[in-house]
């Protein structure tokens, strides 16, 4: 199957010797390296799309949405992927998919938060992700929900809500090992802005070597950051800080995480700075300045195209409301209209009736006096 995958990931997209199997296993294999391998899943998953559309398959359609928009929120282009991902949403219901469903949820509730900071529909988002998970008995993802409202706490600064979510996540015996890395460097945050900084790298390093174990480059490259970070305020200005800077640039570049790589250049410019080395120190900054320019510019760019989406979007639906409208005038006419022809029917029949009645009464009238003529032809003489 990685051969098909391989043969088919660069190349002309036909219906030809694609079956609903293959889509089914090109899906199932994007969504597994999402971690690890962020730029490959989303071709995959782009490519499957496009089959899926070909081929009207829905199922395909919304797993391959579902893929894309979780990479689109990791590559930072939270519009296109808060699209992508409400699409999926609504095949995932069409389909009665609770666990697709569920992921779907999850994702949203990430992108509202990066993309507009929204704690609130953050945790509800988590919240109804969970309770989806119990009610199919996801053990899998109900570990991870946990790990994620988790983190909806710890935005808030309510770290005793945090931690216990994270440590329901440590507990649950069906964590999986990208889960657990996930908690213990959620706690190891907690710790960093407590400003425990022992306590905060000890609980990092036992992120990094889950998350190193399974290859999951993107927890992986935060981590490193964070690690960096806690050495510089804890005043160890030792080689170790740049060790760490290291190999979270050169996984940021390996696997498209432009979000973090403007902080690495910023913690490679205080690093410097504390040693003396204003120079170097002043163009880590600038590198620092770029990166973050191009991140606000690609911003707003999303942001621009997003209200025009939203405009378009709009003015569609006004269109419709208006066609609506006017077919629901047109009917209530046409409806007037029956209703009239209806009354004028009936009081069409109703003298019909009437004049036919009369009829009927005056041939039998006449009916009966030529009868009594007959029988007596001299009466009248």
């Amino acid at each position: 199957m990685i051969e098909e995958i391989d043969n088919i990931k660069d190349a002309h997209i036909t219906n030809a010797g694609i079956s609903v199997e293959n889509i089914d296993e090109l899906n199932k294999n994007a969504w597994e390296i999402r971690r690890s391998d962020l730029r490959t899943s989303w071709k995959y998953a782009n490519n499957t799309e496009q089959i899926s559309i070909i081929k009207s398959y829905d199922r395909g359609l919304a797993e391959s949405l579902r893929t894309q928009s979780y990479c689109l929120w990791r590559f930072g282009d939270y519009s296109l992927s808060l699209e992508k991902s409400t699409n999926a949403l609504k095949l995932f219901q069409l389909l009665n998919d609770k666990r697709g469903e569920a992921d779907t949820l999850n994702i949203i509730g990430a992108i509202l938060f990066s993309y507009h900071g929204d704690h609130e529909s953050r945790l509800r988002y988590n919240q109804m992700c969970l309770q989806l998970r119990i009610d199919i008995d996801d053990a899998d993802g109900i570990a991870g929900s946990e790990n994620h409202i988790g983190e909806s706490f710890m935005d808030t600064g309510d770290f005793e809500e945090a931690n216990k979510w994270f440590t329901k996540c440590l507990n649950n015996p069906n964590s999986t090992i990208p889960f657990l890395a996930w908690a213990n460097h959620n706690i190891g945050i907690i710790f960093f802005r407590k400003k425990q900084f022992e306590d905060a790298i000890y609980t990092f390093y036992k992120s990094i070597r889950l998350s190193e174990s399974v290859k999951y480059d993107l927890l992986s490259v935060s981590t490193h950051l964070y690690i960096a970070k806690a050495l510089i305020e804890s005043g160890m200005l030792s080689n170790q800080i740049d060790f760490h800077l290291h190999i979270a640039l050169n996984t940021s570049f390996k696997s498209g995480i432009k979000e973090e790589r403007s902080k690495i250049y910023l913690a490679f410019s205080e690093i410097e700075e504390k040693r003396g080395n204003f120079e170097k120190a002043y163009k880590w900054f600038k590198k620092h300045n770029t990166a973050h320019n191009e991140l606000f510019n690609e911003s707003n760019s999303r942001k621009i195209s997003n209200a025009q989406i939203q405009f378009e979007i709009e003015s569609a639906r006004q269109e419709v409301e208006f066609e609506r409208m006017k077919h629901s005038r047109l009917q209530e006419l046409v409806n007037q209209i029956n209703i009239q022809k209806n009354e004028i029917i009936q009081k069409n029949t109703a003298l019909t009736d009437s004049i036919n009645y009369a009829k009927r009464i005056q041939q039998a009238a006449l009916t009966s006096v030529n009868s009594t003529y007959k029988c007596n032809p001299w009466q009248g003489k």
